[in-house]
């Protein structure tokens, strides 16, 4: 009986060793291997390292130098398992690439006994408190059969504001991290190599003194997607250069260990900086485990200015709204290995003063990106995060005004973090708004080059005003548009009169028939002028018939009738004369008839033989008459076109919200007009209407409406368009027969404004509504009070200072009492949607700042309004 329970006994122990030896290789791998997060429970999916990579692939984002950590577990040997580990990370423009190789080998792994995994991927700062990354992975193992895994990894850290400087217990270095790893396991038994997992975490120092700074650390993981640790953890840190460290783990899920405790030594040197970490994990099933490891950073503080470039689209620019050469737009490249802190583009007048300045300031710096830039930024250089990739320069200084025709120069400098400047970058680009311009007389509408000594050339008459340098091309045409006859100028070159024989390019007699003269130039600067003549005839018989028109194009709207001038070569033996018109099919409409003489003008009333109004469309004019000689000369067919139809126009514009004094540059809005008609637009403009229904900005011009307009929100008083309201779009344009056409409305909405002060930021409302004498909110109103509080949330080192106006009417000390209760009634509002009330103060102002004269009811309005001060906090 003893003897068979001893047997049992002894059974029982051997395999409570064997079970006792037994463990999880797939745990271990999850667990990780960073000496500096084991040492804290496995905490760190918020923190920063090479040694996080496999964590949370965002935890290189911000490095800016090579990155290199090496791990080795376990210590002392011999061990029972083996762990080793090395990660790389190279800073780019394009975010920081990094890479890693983890091998291990569990002679007494329960699921796995032998190892390997890859990582790489890709992480950035998207904005100072944002950083993302991603990864791909690839995990082979094995015990007797194998077992593999392929998958990625997301994550991001986001850095919340702490509290400054402030002695003892804080809340400094707020931190929130996310990491997700999503794959597929596949192979002899797939539940050995699932490592599914979702990591949230968050970091903070809350205790700090000159020597002795506290972190908390606290994890919670998805582990394989089944079992839900808790990690929790402490960091502190001695003197700047000692690290102690300890955490727990709730429940047990990694090999039932729970208590891990760990050590780091921090360096610094000129060249490389880093920390060589321990970490001892107590596990029931093996006791004690210790991992030892080292980060490094490796590279020289940059002492190299960031290397800019700069190139533009156009040397000459003529900002005149005709959609040619209407600006310059600049392209910036920048590269640099330390972050840019600023920027600036200066354009300078032939004095050297500054007449615009682009520049990076403290308040474009947002850490909120909006949801529609997002996918942009994780494609963009880091440097263009904070250097736009181009400035767009319309020919206006800084208040709006176009500045004046002449040469101006454009200075381009960037500098680093590190207070590194780059040389600056110049160049010069000409500003020409002065278009060249010609006037054409000519001698006669009729010519016959058949050498009898009558009327053998053709002459026109050239009035020009030009640059020397600018080239005009002129040329004789038929009617198909055929050069004939060609001549090219330089501006100092182009003759006072252009006679022509008749002849073509070779030399050769040109056929009978309509020709046209042509004659145009442009300038470097895009800006065009030209001139015709059209219906020139030619003619070599004897007796000739011509007829020219009063109008190209007719409109019963604006004109009552087309005056007809025909002319005979001779009139002796005139018998009888005829004028038809015809349609476009060669189709008679109308005729005129009479004998004898001809009258010298007919005013013809553009009818048909019913005294019908002719349609919309092309028709011609002929003329011809019979001389007794029997000969009967006809004139070639004229070309005029009725149209009575007005053009049809629209506009529109681009962003739908419009900001121009947003915290990028280059808010301009683009305006795109469109007009369509049969005969073309003869003269343009837009007009766009403030919510009170006056003009606020105009843009005009002759010819075809332009493609688009940019504009920068300045209006023809040079105000800025008011802040959170609405305005009118309209085009309007007269088409080439003066048929005028205007389009619908297209409403403007412009976003919250925040304008520069001497004191500090400022947004100024006029829009908030209030009952008269009230102070209550209307519920209009309430989605403008929702926008402004989304826009001050961007400035969270920030107070508010709520100050309520009116005009004057009524008594002073009554108008300062209703400012206040307003100002009130926004903060109350705002402290109701969860504004930090420690971070609000209002005042009522009453009366007594107007922005304008209290002479009009507009006036009057503009006056009434709630501005929103932001004063920078001072450090705690």
């Amino acid at each position: 009986m003893k003897r068979t329970l001893a047997t049992a006994l002894c059974t029982l122990l051997c395999c409570a060793s064997a079970a006792a030896r037994e463990y999880s290789g797939n745990r271990i791998f999850l667990f990780g291997n960073s000496p500096a997060s084991l040492g804290r429970a496995g905490t760190g999916v918020a923190s920063r390292g090479t040694d996080y990579f496999y964590t949370n692939p965002a935890s290189i984002g911000d490095m800016e130098r090579i990155g290199l950590s090496m791990v080795y577990g376990t210590i002392p040997l011999p061990t029972r398992f083996y762990d080793a580990g090395s990660t790389f990370a190279l800073p780019t423009s394009y975010g920081v690439f990094g890479a890693s190789f983890r091998y291990m080998k569990f002679p007494e792994g329960g699921d796995i006994t032998n190892a390997y995994s890859m990582t790489m991927g890709n992480a950035r700062e998207l904005s100072r408190r944002l950083i993302i990354g991603f990864s791909l992975s690839f995990f082979s193992g094995q015990k007797k059969d194998y077992y593999y895994y392929a998958g990625g990894s997301l994550g991001f850290i986001y850095k919340f504001p702490g509290t400054g400087n402030r002695y003892g217990f804080c809340l400094k270095e707020p931190k929130l991290g996310l990491s997700a790893h999503f794959g597929y396991p596949f192979g002899d038994n797939r539940t050995f190599s699932d490592l599914n997992e979702a990591t949230l975490g968050y970091s903070f120092t809350f205790y700090s003194i000159k020597y002795f700074n506290l972190t908390f650390f606290n994890d919670y993981t998805f582990l394989n997607y089944r079992e839900f640790p808790v990690k929790i953890g402490l960091e502190g840190e001695l003197f700047g250069l000692v690290l102690l460290r300890a955490g727990y783990v709730i429940p047990h899920a990694y090999n039932k260990g729970s208590f891990t405790t760990g050590l780091g030594i921090k360096f610094a040197g000129e060249n490389v900086c880093g920390s060589v970490d321990y970490a001892m994990n107590i596990y029931p099933q093996m006791k004690m485990v210790h991992y030892l490891g080292a980060t490094f950073e490796f590279g020289s503080a940059d002492r190299e200015p960031p290397v800019t470039n700069i190139t533009h689209d156009w040397k000459f620019i003529s900002p005149n709204n005709d959609g040619i050469k209407d600006y310059c737009v600049f392209n910036l490249s920048v590269h640099d290995w330390s972050r840019i802190k600023g920027w600036r583009l200066q354009i300078l007048d032939s004095a050297g003063q500054v007449v615009k300045d682009y520049s990076m300031k403290e308040r474009e710096i947002t850490d909120r990106i909006p949801a529609k830039e997002f996918f942009t930024r994780l494609f963009l250089k880091r440097e263009s995060l904070v250097v736009p990739g181009r400035v767009i320069w319309d020919g206006t200084n800084s208040e709006g005004q176009a500045v004046k025709d002449g040469a101006y120069e454009y200075l381009f400098k960037v500098w680093d973090e590190r207070d590194n400047i780059a040389a600056g970058k110049t160049g010069t680009i000409f500003v020409d708004t002065t278009p060249p311009e010609v006037t054409l007389v000519k001698t006669s509408d009729l010519f016959s080059p058949n050498r009898d000594g009558k009327k053998d050339q053709f002459i026109v008459v050239q009035k020009i005003k030009t640059g020397p340098d600018d080239e005009w091309n002129a040329e004789f045409r038929d009617l198909k548009g055929t050069a004939l006859k060609s001549y090219v100028w330089k501006g100092s070159e182009v003759p006072a009169r252009v006679i022509w024989d008749g002849t073509d390019g070779s030399g050769d007699d040109a056929p009978e028939g309509l020709y046209s003269y042509y004659i145009t130039s442009v300038d470097r600067a895009g800006n065009r002028a030209s001139a015709e003549i059209r219906e020139i005839t030619l003619s070599r018989e004897y007796e000739t018939a011509d007829i020219t028109l009063s109008a190209e194009y007719f409109s019963f709207d604006t004109a009552t009738a087309l005056n007809l001038f025909p002319v005979l070569s001779r009139t002796r033996g005139i018998m009888e004369w005829k004028v038809l018109i015809l349609n476009n099919k060669m189709k008679q409409m109308q005729v005129i008839t009479g004998s004898g003489l001809y009258p010298k003008m007919i005013a013809f009333d553009c009818t048909d033989e019913k005294g019908t109004r002719l349609d919309d469309g092309v028709y011609y004019v002929r003329f011809s008459a019979l001389f007794n000689s029997g000969n009967i000369p006809e004139s070639h067919a004229k070309r005029f076109t009725v149209d009575s139809t007005p053009p049809r126009l629209k506009v529109s514009h681009s962003p739908k919200l419009f900001s121009p004094a947003d915290d990028k540059v280059n808010h301009q809005l683009r305006i795109t007009p469109s007009a369509s008609d049969m005969t073309g637009i003869r003269d343009w403009s837009i007009r766009i209407y403030s919510s009170a229904g006056d003009i606020f900005k105009s843009f005009w011009g002759v010819g075809p409406v332009p493609v688009e307009i940019l504009w920068d929100g300045l209006g023809d008083n040079h105000d800025i368009v008011e802040s959170a309201s609405d305005y009118a779009i309209v085009l309007e344009a007269t088409d080439l027969a003066g048929n005028a056409g205007v389009s619908p409305q297209d409403r403007l909405e412009i976003d919250v404004l925040t304008s520069v002060t001497e004191h500090g930021l400022k947004i100024r409302i006029s829009s908030i509504e209030f009952p008269p004498r009230g102070d209550e909110i209307r519920r209009g109103s309430k989605s403008i009070l929702n926008r402004v509080q989304e826009v001050l949330q961007k400035y969270e080192e920030y107070d508010v200072i709520i100050e309520g106006h009116t005009d004057d009417i009524g008594k002073e000390e009554d108008n300062l009492e209703l400012s206040e209760r307003r100002a009130k009634a926004v903060y109350e509002y705002f402290v109701g949607r969860g504004f930090r009330g420690d971070h609000l103060s209002y005042m009522g102002m009453g009366e007594t700042a107007p922005l304008y004269p209290n002479n009009n009811d507009e006036n009057r309005r503009r006056n009434r309004r709630v501005e929103f001060k932001l004063v920078k906090r001072a450090p705690e």
